[in-house]
C-alpha cells in the first residue's frame, strides 16, 4: 500500500560491457532535499509489446510495482551482481519518499569490478512538483 509522499523512481538501465561480473554496493543521491530512499532494488528490463527495445518501470507516483515487475523478480540492489556482457538489460529501481519540491541532482551507483571500487552518477536531475 502506498503512503502519501512515496516514489516509484525506475529509470535508470544497468550496462555491464565488461568481462567479468559487477557488484553493487550501494545506492545513493547526489545533494538530496527532502528526498530519502526507502530501497533499492533491481529488476529485469521486459522488452515492449512489439518485441522491439525495452520498458523501463519509469517514474511514477506511489510504491506498488504489482502490476510492472513480480515481487520474486525484485533483487535488493546492495550485494546484487551485473553479469558481463548485459547490455542495459536491469533496471534500478529506489523506492523513495519525498516533500513536494523535493530535489536530487544525480544518483550514484558504488560498485565493485575485478577487486575495484568504482562509481557512476546518473546524468538525470529530479525534481518533484510543488504540489505532489
Amino acid at each position: 500500500m502506498t503512503k502519501e509522499g512515496e516514489y516509484t523512481y525506475g529509470f535508470e538501465s544497468l550496462t555491464n560491457s565488461g568481462d567479468a561480473p559487477l557488484q553493487i554496493e550501494q545506492v545513493s543521491l547526489v545533494d538530496p532535499a527532502d528526498v530519502s530512499i526507502v530501497d533499492s532494488f533491481v529488476a529485469p528490463i521486459e522488452k515492449n509489446a512489439n518485441g522491439k527495445g525495452t520498458l523501463l518501470i519509469g517514474v511514477v507516483k506511489g510504491w506498488d510495482l504489482t502490476d510492472e515487475v513480480k515481487s520474486g523478480d525484485l533483487t535488493p540492489a546492495a550485494d546484487a551482481t551485473v553479469s558481463s556482457g548485459q547490455q542495459a538489460s536491469q533496471n534500478l529501481v529506489l523506492h523513495l519518499t519525498a516533500r513536494p519540491g523535493a530535489s536530487f541532482k544525480a544518483m550514484q551507483v558504488h560498485y565493485r569490478y575485478e577487486g575495484s571500487q568504482f562509481r557512476r552518477t546518473s546524468t538525470v536531475s529530479v525534481k518533484f512538483a510543488a504540489k505532489c
